[in-house]
């Protein structure tokens, strides 16, 4: 009688489900502190960032943990303080200014209740190339960001060229 092999069968991951892989981060001076409810989901004038479905979600935020963070912690220096964000994979890192600062102002406003209107403090957004940007503030002197929304989108400098979609029939919100 011939022995039978067993057969090494890989666990299986339940569907819908995805593994995650853990993520490292710098151990420098520079602090990613979540404060307000920065995922939250908001409709303002002609911005948006609901999503079109919690897939589309899912993946945005998985993104931003474990490729967009990260990247930040590394290049801080060159984002905040050099102004050098070009040269790094967070390129279309740059201060806020002029109209795109006073919406980001209004929208902050309806997710924190509060005015975040603070000379201390510099608006900044916060992404790479064809990437979500994170629109948040932060203060120097400690070397903190605090992200106050998500512009996934990027209405708050539209273009007549990128942003085609009608995103305003995107309803998944948080």
């Amino acid at each position: 009688m011939a022995k039978r092999k067993n057969k090494n069968i890989p666990p299986v991951t339940p569907a819908g489900s995805t593994n995650i892989p853990e993520q490292s981060i710098p151990n420098n001076n520079f602090v990613f502190r979540t404060h307000y409810n920065w995922l939250t989901t908001v409709k303002y004038e002609d911005f948006t960032n609901n999503y079109q479905d919690e897939k589309v979600f899912s993946e945005t935020i998985i993104k931003i943990i474990h490729k967009t963070i990260p990247i930040l912690y590394e290049n801080y220096e060159d984002i905040f303080i050099n102004r050098k964000a070009r040269q790094t994979p967070l390129s279309h890192s740059h201060l806020l200014t002029n109209n795109a600062l006073e919406l980001a102002k209004k929208i902050a406003k309806l997710i924190t209740n509060t005015d975040i209107d603070n000379d201390l403090y510099s608006w900044w957004q916060i992404g790479g190339k064809q990437g979500t940007r994170i629109i948040g503030v932060y203060l120097a002197d400690s070397k903190v960001f605090y992200p106050i929304f998500i512009d996934c989108y990027h209405l708050l400098f539209p273009d007549k060229h990128y942003n085609q979609t009608d995103y305003n029939k995107f309803k998944y919100s948080i």
